[in-house]
């Protein structure tokens, strides 16, 4: 007697949904990769805020530092999500390459706490 192959869905049919709306979401962030950004960006910064703020009862300064993290989490949620570890490695490339002489930046960092 032949067995046939069963699919996992049919044993496990929260997993197939699990897997269904996460390709959705992909496919969401694919075609729309601005309102993602900004859709992850203003998320994560806003509950970092509620948190700090209204849970905690942080200072100001204190409380922001978590959410000026929001516009690099949201570039790197679109850049993964598009591309891949390949477009998020050359994102970073990007990113951490320095243009300009080490003593002009070394110059600002020494005048920013005099303003």
């Amino acid at each position: 007697m032949a067995t046939t192959p069963t699919s996992p869905a049919r044993h496990f049919p929260a997993a197939s949904r699990q897997r269904t709306s996460r390709q959705r979401l992909r496919q969401l962030v694919r075609t729309h990769p601005l309102g993602a950004f900004f859709g992850v960006t203003f998320a994560f910064s806003w509950v970092c805020e509620i948190v700090a703020f209204g849970v905690l009862d942080l200072d100001f300064v204190i409380g922001v530092f978590p959410a000026i993290w929001g516009p690099a989490l949201g570039a790197y949620v679109v850049i993964r999500t598009r591309d891949g570890s390949a477009g998020v490695h050359a994102w970073l490339r990007r990113l951490l390459l320095w243009r300009v002489d080490w003593r002009l930046y070394l110059s600002r960092w020494e005048l920013c706490p005099g303003l």
